[in-house]
């Protein structure tokens, strides 16, 4: 059953997933993926490796210039809570790893810890104290 509309983040991959189960999917930005900055576009070879590690060990950290995983898992809680219930949100893998990691209790420390398939389908219970 087609859902009439989907919230989306802006990844052309993600758009196109929403296509095919909505009639209507809006680009949302703020459900976009985490900003890696100078490391866009990079193998995780092509970085230093104590930049890796620090970036693994530490939530806070930005080695990238980007956005951190604390950073990232409250922007994706923000929006999610701002949400009318009940709407459906097509997100890339990251995204719904950082809904997942605040919502299921794990936190930001725990987001690397979870694994998130391809094409799988995750209900988040958002609520006001969550």
């Amino acid at each position: 059953m087609r859902s009439p509309v989907v919230r989306s983040g802006p990844e052309a991959s993600v758009v196109e997933s929403g296509a095919l189960i909505a009639d209507e999917v809006v680009v949302d930005d703020e459900l976009r993926s985490i900003d890696l900055g100078s490391w866009v576009g990079r193998r995780p070879e092509e970085v230093a490796p104590v930049e890796l590690g620090a970036w693994f060990a530490d939530p806070d950290a930005i080695p990238h210039g980007g956005e951190s995983v604390t950073a990232f898992v409250d922007r994706i809680h923000r929006r999610l809570v701002a949400l009318v219930p009940g709407t459906v949100v097509v997100a890339a893998m990251p995204v719904v790893q950082a809904a997942v990691a605040l919502h299921g209790g794990v936190g930001a420390a725990g987001f690397f810890g979870l694994d998130i398939a391809p094409a799988t389908t995750w209900t988040v219970d958002i609520s006001i104290g969550g």
